[in-house]
């Protein structure tokens, strides 16, 4: 039996199959994603991770759906193995996408990180392009990127009312460092969003292996509209 999710509005098959939601196995370590999300004048702090999820569904055959139900937001997330469109002569061993949706029921500020957990030590180097913050990491035969949407895309988004409130490009809402570097991640912080108001943030990994392979592969294929992930997931 199919169902529909709340914000996505995507069809879904449950199933207890679903790899596990918040971690990606890679040659260089293991990438986990998790959010925390601070209650507005209260001492509430929650982690995702920490959270239990209340159900797990697949979408098609490359994409999963997850979704978490809490008394003071609603979370859901999309992950999707993704084919990205690249240049010729270029390619990558593997590209997915972290997709999420949340829905404040009190007013929220949420904090968004993707990080390596490395099998061994090693430097990062930003590797930033037009609309997208990306940092990447390699030892001597794979290279692996992780990427997420610049500001300036998150505010035109927040202009068009699409995954994040209007309310966002005022000034006294919004600053321009909302995301950091980290020595083995990126972070996002969001302003706080009000009840009733929806938030919108996407993570996209790729790598692969350096040998005979363009080195600028893996940051081509993590520039990804949120509207390419939810076309590859079979949403549009």
């Amino acid at each position: 039996m199919k169902k529909i999710t709340n914000l996505f509005n995507v069809s879904f098959k449950r199933t207890n199959e679903a790899p596990e939601p918040l971690t990606i196995s890679t040659p260089l370590g293991k990438v986990i994603l998790d959010i925390t999300f601070n209650k507005i004048k209260s001492d509430m702090t929650k982690k995702l991770s920490e959270l239990s999820i209340e159900e797990k569904g697949i979408i098609s055959n490359n994409a999963y759906i997850y979704i978490w139900n809490c008394k003071d937001f609603h979370f859901e997330l999309l992950k999707v193995t993704l084919k990205p469109s690249l240049p010729p002569g270029m390619h990558v061993d593997y590209c997915v996408a972290f997709l999420c949706r949340l829905k404040c029921f009190s007013d929220i500020q949420s904090q968004f990180t993707c990080r390596l957990k490395f099998h061994e030590k090693l430097e990062g180097e930003p590797e930033s392009g037009e609309g997208f913050i990306a940092q990447s990491w390699q030892d001597t035969k794979t290279k692996l990127t992780i990427g997420t949407e610049d500001e300036d895309y998150l505010l035109s988004r927040a202009v068009h009312e699409k995954g994040l409130p209007r309310r966002f490009v005022l000034k006294e809402s919004t600053t321009f460092d909302m995301i950091d570097y980290l020595k083995d991640g990126l972070s996002l912080s969001l302003p706080f969003l009000f009840e009733n108001e929806e938030g919108q943030v996407q993570f996209i990994l790729a790598w692969s292996k350096k040998d005979g392979v363009n080195p600028s592969s893996t940051w081509f294929a993590i520039d990804q509209r949120p509207e390419e992930i939810l076309k590859q997931a079979g949403n549009l």
